[in-house]
This record gives structure tokens, C-alpha cells and sequence, in this order.
């Protein structure tokens, strides 16, 4: 048996407008995702700053220190390090340090305080990414390396340090002698 519905002429224009109405929509709804997705950077170089970055009295001193055994012939010059939180991969925070004058990036996260003259050394050669040596073009290029970093990597967390970091203005003092750097 078959039975027939019976709708009027009118209501079943009405039905076939709402229908094209809403596949319209859908087909409007789909295509704006679809280009607002491929219109995206990349995911994968793209760096989330987090909150504002607090900079203890013991990380400032952390700084002064590196700066003033680091900076070199520009020592009279002030020394500008741009300070930011950066949302890792991971989803976690790490703060990173642009310090322009010597065009490195610095792994905030190591300099927490004062360290003896030894531990200058490690900074300098493992929390800090020299931007005249330690940069590639392609992650190709890094062949596994655990101290260079992609030209890409390095210009978005540059970025985001100067645009929205925390900008600390240092002069390279005098060395003191090794006893005044030990925790008291």
C-alpha cells in the first residue's frame, strides 16, 4: 500500500525555500571555515604570548651579571632585553629574553639567580641562542642539532619580545671579584 501526502502548492514553495535557505547557509558556513583555515600561518611556527612576565629582583640580578661579563666592547652602552612569556607546543609557559645588542635569544627559565663564574659559561654556550650562528633556514637543516633553531622560530620569538615583552634597560658593571657572586 502507498500512501500519498497531500501538501499545497504554497506550502511545499515555502518547504523547498526553506531547504535551499539552509543548504546556502551551510555551503556559505563551510566554505568561510574552509578559507579562514587555509588562510591560517602556520601552526608550527606561530608563538602565543601568555601573561605579563614578572621579573624578580634575583632574575634581574641574574642578567646584570651575564650582561655585564657578556657585552663586550659595547660595556658603556645600555643593554636592551626584551622579556616575554611564550606559550609553548606543549601548552606550557617558557619566558624567553631577546637581548639586542647581542643579537641572541635567551632561555629565561635558567637564569633565576647570581651563578659563579662557571656557570656564566654554561649560560652563555646552552640557555642562549647566538642569531649570527645558531640560526637555519629549514628544520631540515638542524639535522637533529639541539642548539641551532630555524630562521622562522627565532624572527617569531624575536616578535613577540620586542612587541609585547618586557623591556629591561642594563649597563655592563664592573666585574666583581668571584666571592661577591656566592649566595649569602
Amino acid at each position: 500500500m502507498i500512501t500519498v501526502m497531500s501538501i499545497s502548492f504554497q506550502n511545499f514553495m515555502l518547504l523547498q525555500r526553506q531547504l535551499i535557505s539552509r543548504t546556502l547557509i551551510c555551503l556559505a558556513l563551510s566554505a568561510h571555515c574552509l578559507f579562514a583555515e587555509a588562510a591560517q600561518p602556520d601552526k608550527s611556527e606561530q608563538v602565543a604570548v601568555s601573561q605579563a612576565v614578572v621579573v624578580t629582583r634575583e632574575m634581574r640580578a641574574a642578567l646584570q651579571q651575564f650582561v655585564s661579563h657578556y657585552a663586550g666592547n659595547a660595556k658603556a652602552k645600555p643593554q636592551h632585553i626584551y622579556i616575554a612569556s611564550i606559550k609553548t607546543e606543549t601548552g606550557e609557559n617558557a619566558l624567553y629574553a631577546y637581548w639586542k645588542e647581542d643579537q641572541s635569544i635567551l632561555l629565561m627559565n635558567f637564569f633565576t639567580q647570581a651563578v659563579e663564574e662557571e656557570g656564566l659559561s654554561w649560560l652563555h654556550h646552552k640557555a642562549r641562542v647566538d642569531l649570527k650562528t645558531g640560526v637555519v633556514a629549514t628544520e631540515a637543516e638542524m639535522s637533529g642539532s639541539n642548539y641551532l633553531v630555524t630562521k622562522a622560530w627565532a624572527d617569531n620569538i624575536i616578535q613577540a619580545c620586542r612587541e609585547r615583552g618586557q623591556v629591561l634597560v642594563l649597563k655592563a658593571m664592573p666585574r666583581r671579584n668571584k666571592s661577591a657572586l656566592k649566595p649569602h
